[in-house]
């Protein structure tokens, strides 16, 4: 029931080839109401990036860095003071093999490491958008319309005036509501903002286009110990051993994964009926780590007759080169961590025991140097979508000026009023990224409205 009601499509989006399953937020509150309260900022490496190579002003100065960690203090991110099991496991696999891992900090207070934070919060610890923003919009005068669709924003003379909505659409006999406003930010996430600006006439070719994922790979060790990766914390500890990127390949973070076990049933790959039940039945030994690839791959996208999302979205060899290594870096984990059986999750799954010898497990390592990540070959998840309303100085490369505001077309009319912008139109969501982080997004899409936020009050 929660993934029908809090996620985008019930939970179940995936690109158009099938080859990478989404997650993304559905419901008040997005994205921060159903994750894993994983917080960690844009690393300075990232918005230099931005700044001197897309001409995002500010962007690496102290004033965002300020931003940044007001977000974090505001959020109030803390690591946990209880490490679950799979976390454990994490942190001894890592100092198995002389790699970094550190508590990760998570926006909660008086948690009580229930493990239900994908389903939403049901003790109303995790301080997300939902708990902290809106009560305070709220407070202020503003009103909240949920179960609403934002059909189009009413723009005339490059001025934005408001937005056209069909609201209950979930209980039936929805009404169409007009809402008249001088200024409008659009935030519906990398998966739906580009959908609502191209429905409202807006032309710019950056629209809809270099869509980054983050692509995830799993690998999983099963232990002697029980797991239970469904209780506790979800996130508490990473390793950033490999997040600066190589010549051949993207930086990626490794953090745990946690899982309800009628998740893992859907999520393991599918070689027997027999295999799946024994699977299964070892489910409370089960240990899942996740890496998260900086992604050069571009996708984007567009609207069907239907109104849903085709989300098209192919890997670059780079790309495939990082979820290999990453893959690989993994099953080394789990193997230090003393799990006696590992498995790479592909069709077909890749796996070793412990009783095999160390022979067998650099067999394995070989075998993941040539892992194959084509379409449906390579599990592959995504939980962060980003970049396809991206911010930067180039009119032609940036659906977005660097604060937010709208660009209606690369190349502006000389009658146009605005020099291209649409006034008073603004975005602030992971759609501004003018690539991907490398990291769990969050806490960046939160400092960014930040900046966004002082742009409108400037431009008012």
């Amino acid at each position: 029931d929660a993934y029908e009601r809090l996620y985008l499509d019930s939970g179940f989006t995936a690109t158009d080839d099938a080859h990478i399953a989404i997650l993304a937020g559905g419901t008040v509150g997005g994205g921060t109401t159903v994750n894993w309260m994983t917080s960690i900022p844009i690393p300075d490496r990232v918005r230099a990036e931005w700044e001197e190579q897309h001409g995002v002003t500010g962007i690496a100065s102290p004033r965002f860095k300020q931003d940044l960690n007001e977000v974090l203090r505001e959020v109030g991110a803390q690591p946990s003071e209880k490490i679950p099991p799979k976390d454990a496991a994490l942190i001894r696999g890592a100092e198995g093999r002389d790699w970094g891992a550190e508590k990760i900090q998570m926006n909660r207070a008086e948690c009580g490491d229930c493990g239900t934070c994908p389903f939403g919060c049901k003790r109303g610890s995790k301080q997300s958008t939902l708990r902290l923003h809106l009560p305070q919009a709220l407070e202020s005068g503003a009103h909240l319309i949920p179960d609403c669709k934002a059909e189009r924003l009413i723009i005339s003379n490059g001025t934005v005036r408001g937005a056209v909505t069909t609201c209950g659409t979930r209980a039936g006999a929805p009404r169409t509501l007009e809402i008249i406003a001088p200024q409008v930010v659009v935030s519906g996430g990398a998966l739906r903002t580009p959908l609502l600006l191209r429905r409202s006439g807006l032309t710019h070719p950056a629209i809809g286009q270099n869509l980054r994922l983050h692509p995830v790979t799993l690998a999983a060790g099963i232990f002697p110990e029980k797991i239970e990766m469904w209780r506790g914390t979800m996130q508490a500890a990473k390793s950033e051993e490999f997040i600066e990127p190589m010549e051949d390949r993207n930086g990626y973070i490794i953090e745990s994964a946690p899982g309800h076990p009628g998740l893992l049933s859907l999520g393991i790959p599918w070689t027997s009926r027999d295999e799946h039940q024994r699977l299964m039945k070892l489910a409370p030994y089960i240990a899942p780590f996740l890496a998260i690839a900086k992604d050069d791959g571009g996708g984007r996208v567009s609207e069907t007759r239907s109104g849903f999302a085709k989300i098209e979205y192919r890997t670059t060899p780079r790309d495939e080169r990082t979820l290999r290594a990453a893959l690989g870096s993994l099953v080394r984990m789990a193997e230090a961590a003393g799990a006696s059986e590992v498995i790479a999750a592909g069709s077909p799954p890749v796996s070793w025991r412990r009783r095999d010898g160390v022979e067998a497990f650099q067999v394995l390592q070989r075998r993941l140097t040539r892992f194959d990540f084509s379409p449906n070959r390579g599990t592959v998840f995504s939980a962060h979508q980003m970049g396809t309303a991206r911010m930067g100085s180039d009119p032609v490369d940036h659906a977005c000026d660097p604060f937010g505001r709208v660009r209606s077309s690369s190349r502006p009319r000389a009658t146009d009023p605005h020099g291209g912008i649409v006034k008073g139109l603004y975005v602030a969501d992971g759609s501004l990224f003018p690539t991907a982080l490398g990291v769990n997004p969050m806490i960046t899409i939160l400092a960014l409205a930040k900046r966004v936020a002082r742009t409108i009050l400037k431009d008012a």
